[in-house]
């Protein structure tokens, strides 16, 4: 983990949504009893709305 101290890039602002509305959405699904192959296939159809589909890797 890391700190950062000031206003962020805006690159790194740009992110904050998308990945915030990703964690919900896998929070919701594993709440679900969900497969992972299921909590990881909505995490890209949100990354896809985003078009962030080219930076989603693990």
């Amino acid at each position: 983990m890391s700190t950062y101290t000031g206003k962020a890039q805006v690159k790194l602002r740009a992110l904050h949504k998308p990945t915030l509305e990703g964690a919900v959405v896998a929070l919701d699904l594993t709440r679900a009893s969900r497969v992972c192959e299921q909590v990881e296939a909505a995490l890209r159809v949100v990354s896809e709305r985003h078009g962030l589909e080219k930076k989603f890797m693990y």
